[in-house]
């Protein structure tokens, strides 16, 4: 089995908005999920440093889940408030 730290990334990161949106906040999870979203910022930038083919697809891939991941929170605390 390949380990893929990109992937890895892309669960942590869905998992926590999954779990924030459950529970109403990240909480102690917080400091691990900042850590892997910075971590890929972190690898976009290296890959838009240095643009290939294959770099700009993986850039794709994690440019998608951090963009869904930052407006599903927003989206899911503003139907909470409407029901309220």
């Amino acid at each position: 089995m390949n380990a893929d730290p990109t992937l890895s990334r892309i669960l942590m990161i869905f998992s926590s908005a999954f779990f924030a949106g459950s529970a109403g906040g990240l909480r102690h999870f917080e400091s691990t999920y900042l850590y892997h979203k910075i971590e890929c910022i972190r690898q976009i930038h290296t890959w838009l440093s240095n643009p290939t083919t294959r770099g700009k697809i993986e850039c794709m891939n994690l440019v998608g889940p951090l963009i869904l991941t930052e407006v599903r929170p927003a989206i899911c605390l503003n139907w909470v408030v409407m029901k309220k």
